[in-house]
This record gives C-alpha cells, sequence and structure tokens, in this order.
C-alpha cells in the first residue's frame, strides 16, 4: 500500500521509558501513530517500514513483536478466502494508561507549543469559556485550510460540551492529522480541501 508519513508522531511516556524495548522499536511505533487514520489502524507492510529506515524485514518483524508482547499494538491478518494467502494487513494502535502527558513530537510544520493530553482536564465534560477557545486555537493551527473559524469554534465548543459521549482534543487532533496526511497522499488541490468549519462540524 502506498503510505505517506504524516505530519507528527506521537511517543507515549509508557512506550517512551519502556527500558524492555529496542530503541527501533520505540522509533517504529511513533511512526505506527503518525501513519494511522482517526480510528487508529496502519495499514503499511513490513517492507514500507523496512525500506524507510533501511533494515531487514525480520528487524521490523522483531520489533513488532516487541510492542505486540507489551501490548502496545495489535496486528490483525485479513487471509484470501479459502486460503492461507494474506489478503491484508494492519496494525491497531492499543488504548493506554489515562492522564499521561503526551505532548507530539514536531516533524514537520509547526505545532503549538506545550500541547498536553491530560484526561483530569482537557477531557472534562463543561469548560470555562477561555479555555475552550485556547485549546481551540491549538487545533486551528493544526488544520490545513482555515476558512469559517467562527462557526468551526461553535461546533467545537458543542461537541466538547456535550453532556453524552464528549469529544476529546486527541480525538479532533487525530482526525486533523489523519485528513491531513490523506489529502497530502492523494495530492488533493487546496480547493478541494474541507474548510475548517466544515471538518469541525462533521467531527460535531
Amino acid at each position: 500500500m502506498n503510505e505517506k508519513p504524516g505530519y507528527y508522531a506521537i511517543l507515549p511516556p509508557d512506550v517512551r521509558y519502556d527500558k524492555q524495548l529496542p530503541q527501533g522499536a520505540k522509533l517504529l511505533y511513533s511512526e505506527i501513530t503518525a501513519l494511522s487514520n482517526k480510528n487508529g489502524y496502519c495499514w503499511a507492510s513490513n517492507d514500507y517500514f523496512a525500506k524507510l529506515y533501511s533494515v531487514s524485514n525480520s528487524t521490523i518483524q522483531s520489533w513488532l513483536k516487541s510492542l505486540e508482547d507489551k501490548s502496545y499494538i495489535s496486528r490483525v491478518i485479513k487471509y484470501k478466502s479459502g486460503s492461507k494467502e494474506v489478503e491484508q494487513r494492519f496494525i491497531s494502535l492499543n488504548p493506554h494508561p489515562e492522564n499521561c502527558t503526551t505532548p507530539p513530537r514536531k516533524l514537520g510544520d509547526p505545532h503549538p507549543e506545550n500541547w498536553q493530553e491530560n484526561n483530569t482536564s482537557i477531557n472534562k465534560n463543561i469548560r470555562a469559556s477561555s479555555t475552550l477557545e485556547s485549546d481551540f486555537e491549538k487545533l486551528w493551527k493544526l488544520y490545513p485550510k482555515k476558512i469559517g473559524k467562527k462557526p468551526a469554534l461553535a461546533a467545537y465548543k458543542r461537541v466538547m460540551s456535550r453532556k453524552k459521549n464528549p469529544a476529546t482534543n486527541r480525538q479532533i487532533q487525530d482526525g486533523i492529522v489523519a485528513y491531513r496526511q490523506l489529502i497530502n497522499s492523494k495530492g488533493t488541490e487546496k480547493r478541494f480541501v474541507k474548510d475548517g468549519s466544515t471538518f469541525f462540524n462533521q467531527e460535531a
């Protein structure tokens, strides 16, 4: 599959400071986060990773196994009907402990400083307006087509403050990163990129 690295990779503290993981496995994990879609799935092949890091397929396999053994990822394989031939393989990111402060690692485009995801504060159902606007500004800076900021902010406030299944900044951030990956991989013209107001209303 034709994959293209995203703008931001994420390396949570529990992975970063795991002394039992090879350094290469940690690097691979961060690459998986950059390639994952908003649902947390990465479709890149072992061959893709091997070429990316100039290592053998067996090395990539070893790194993936170490991540899977520690329950940081899961691998799902779909076989062709009636055979043992692999039709599709994807990597799923497993949930991490709550209350981890995990700033995304900057790879290319500008990113707001001091980004923190802390479930005790970021994910509260009811937020002060000033805090919501501050968090929104960080997300808005990430979005590729900054049109319709006012309705986008209104949609953001709705989705963050709703009582049932409120969104998190991490979910919206992942959605933005995934969308940027998609339009870059397809070479989408700027005029066909969704306005910011359209994207945030979809999230709402």
